[in-house]
């Protein structure tokens, strides 16, 4: 292989992996746990807004 060559490739695996980097930084932010913690909480909110709305009717 040549030197322009292999810079290259170097540049094209060097741009593979800040996109890999890239996205698993993405997943983690906001991802399917972030999600699922997120309906979690509004779920919980829901059921502790009926809760009291039953109190105050009872």
């Amino acid at each position: 292989m040549t030197n322009t060559m292999l810079l290259y490739v170097s540049i094209f695996v060097f741009a593979m992996m800040v996109i890999g980097l890239v996205l698993t930084m993405w997943e983690f932010r906001n991802g399917e746990p972030s999600r699922q913690a997120s309906q979690a909480g509004a779920k919980l909110k829901q059921s502790m807004a009926r809760q009291a709305s039953n109190n105050k009717a009872a």
